[in-house]
């Protein structure tokens, strides 16, 4: 007599009226949508209110259901939401694998929190060139004395003296509009703030600022290689101070 065979076949998917295919990418955006948000530290109302930007009727509940899989996601809606969370739309669909995603989740944490620190640092950076400005603007008038000729051996003393701050001013600017740079790249900002140190800024609101170093950066160069470009300690140089 043969065996019975007590073995239950597994359970059926859910019928959802839709192809299973279509059912998982859904789920796999919604995960991936899910974390992807909370990695950047916004809120269902904040990702519902970038969407409606784009004149999508889209609010938090929602976001809510979507992530919960109670809501399709549209098609013209998920390349909304890949662009807002600057991923590409083929990741989003992905099946999601936690252990993975806390390495990608950690990148995008450093992503959001280089973001919020180039906005941080790019106030300072301009409120450190408004300190600038009454240097810049005595040394433009102390140089506007000599032809454009003139060489440093033609200068006088306390000429001489301020344009050696001036390459001190031009490391401490380079650096940081580095920084910035480097900052606003791993951000995802495109262009970039700057494009190099000494280059022209390209769109960015406080670039009027950043003009008056530029006249700076030619004084620089044009005297570039002369005794006033000098590795002297800041602290040496300012006891050596000409103007008695």
């Amino acid at each position: 007599m043969g065996s019975v065979d007590n073995r239950q076949e597994p359970p059926a998917a859910p019928d959802t009226g839709r192809p299973q295919l279509a059912v998982s990418w859904e789920a796999n955006f919604a995960q991936r949508m899910k974390r992807m948000r909370e990695a950047r530290g916004m809120t269902q109302t904040d990702l519902a209110r970038q969407v409606s930007k784009y004149n999508l009727p889209f609010h938090q509940p929602t976001v809510q259901r979507i992530e919960a899989g109670e809501r399709p996601i549209r098609l013209n809606e998920a390349f909304v939401i890949a662009e807002i969370l600057k991923v590409d739309f083929p990741e989003l669909i992905k099946p999601d694998t936690p252990l993975n995603y806390e390495v990608y989740g950690a990148v995008q944490r450093i992503n959001v929190a280089s973001s919020w620190l180039v906005d941080k640092v790019g106030v300072a950076f301009d409120d450190w060139i408004e300190h600038l400005l009454p240097f810049i603007n005595a040394m433009k008038e102390r140089l506007s004395q000599y032809a454009d000729t003139a060489t440093a051996d033609d200068l006088d003393q306390v000429t001489r003296w301020g344009l050696a701050w001036a390459y001190r001013v031009e490391s401490i600017y380079n650096d940081l509009a580095s920084s910035v740079t480097s900052l606003a790249r791993i951000a995802g900002y495109s262009p970039s703030i700057y494009e190099t140190p000494t280059e022209q800024l390209v769109e960015y609101e406080h670039s009027v600022l950043h003009d008056s170093v530029r006249l700076l950066l030619v004084w620089c160069e044009r005297f570039r290689g002369s005794e006033l470009d000098s590795p002297v300690s800041p602290a040496q140089l300012m006891k050596e101070f000409p103007g008695g």
